[in-house]
């Protein structure tokens, strides 16, 4: 099969799977808004959230000698964007490098590694703005040490290259497969880091103006810090399509930890997944008109 067909093939997938899970979780309920130009203000940062990630995933791609344009790191992210609802979570890592390999001629599994290996600093450096939050050392502690073990073996896993090899070993003996861990320096890291918090701090910023619109929601800056922890949570949960649920359960435990009652944190955090969905079709349309632009250049061009 060609490779254009295999990754429409997956973009179809995506939305399928978008909307089957979308009905399932019943979020399509509009709550109550008492400021418009909040929420307005709020799907900007939103938006400049999905961009400043698809930089982040551009800038790790050129340390490992893969060139990319920025546009291009835009296009196959924004048209992937959808295929984290297909169940497993491995399409978004596939999707974004069937679309470089079609475009591109890169290798499917040279950027897949690669774009695993994003993932795992995405949750790595959203745990570490958790742990900025305040009020997540109030939390129980048995949550608090769940989410510090994450946040270590993370750690471990992206820059340890004697655990890579530890856990190779074991797949090869339990599980008979050889595979692949990618790891990178910490050195390496460093200098493209910032990329990576920016893009979370980014999407904390927009959601602390979207809870302030909500009416009877208030919530402090510091807190909306918490809201990245709760996306690494979706993101961990390979059985919940998007993390849906998932990401909503570990709001509304936070939200509850600062006396909210249950009709505002049902609110929030309804609210929070319809923003979130709204904004990922925001950054696709932006993907799409980016694409059809640059074919149109490549039509006229002699």
């Amino acid at each position: 099969m060609k490779k254009k067909h295999w990754f429409n093939i997956l973009l179809y997938a995506s939305f399928i799977f978008l909307f089957i899970a979308l009905y399932n979780g019943d979020y399509f309920r509009i709550p109550k808004i008492t400021s418009y130009w909040l929420p307005f203000v709020s799907f900007v940062f939103l938006l400049g959230g999905f961009l400043l990630e698809a930089f982040a995933w551009k800038s790790l791609l050129r340390i490992k000698g893969f060139q990319l344009s920025y546009r291009e790191a835009i296009i196959a992210s924004g048209l992937s964007v959808f295929t984290k609802y297909i169940p497993g979570k491995i399409m978004i890592v596939v999707s974004r490098s069937v679309y470089l390999n079609k475009t591109q001629g890169f290798s499917v599994k040279d950027v897949g590694v690669i774009s695993l290996y994003s993932q795992l600093l995405n949750l790595l450096t959203g745990c570490v703005i958790g742990l900025v939050c305040v009020q997540f050392w109030q939390l129980n502690s048995w949550f608090i040490l769940l989410f510090l073990a994450c946040f270590v073996s993370l750690f471990l896993v992206c820059f340890s290259p004697v655990f890579s090899v530890f856990l190779v070993f074991i797949f090869k003996r339990w599980f008979k497969k050889t595979v692949t861990i990618p790891t990178i320096r910490f050195s390496e890291f460093l200098p493209i880091s910032y990329s990576f918090f920016l893009f979370w701090f980014s999407y904390a910023f927009g959601f602390w103006l979207l809870a302030n619109s909500l009416k009877g929601c208030s919530l402090l800056i510091n807190d909306s810090l918490f809201y990245p922890s709760s996306m690494v949570a979706g993101v961990l949960a390979l059985f919940s399509p998007g993390g849906i649920g998932i990401r909503e359960g570990f709001l509304s435990y936070f939200l509850s930890s600062l006396s909210w009652n249950s009709s505002e944190i049902i609110s929030l955090t309804i609210t929070t997944r319809l923003w979130f969905l709204v904004g990922e079709v925001l950054f696709f349309l932006t993907s799409l008109l980016l694409k059809l632009k640059t074919n149109a250049k490549a039509n006229l061009a002699p």
